[in-house]
């Protein structure tokens, strides 16, 4: 398996909201879904 460390790109938002969620639900599992759902887009919009 090849890796590559690179500078953020804008078009990996998603790849990185989708890493994001995955990791705060493991985390957090007492937040409710509506939270994580109104989180992610302010960790996109910040």
């Amino acid at each position: 398996m090849k890796i590559e460390i690179r500078q953020y790109r804008a078009s990996d938002l998603n790849a990185v909201l989708d890493t994001w969620e995955v990791a705060t639900r493991l985390a957090h599992k007492f937040m409710t879904d509506e939270f994580i759902s109104k989180e992610r887009k302010n960790v996109a919009d910040i």
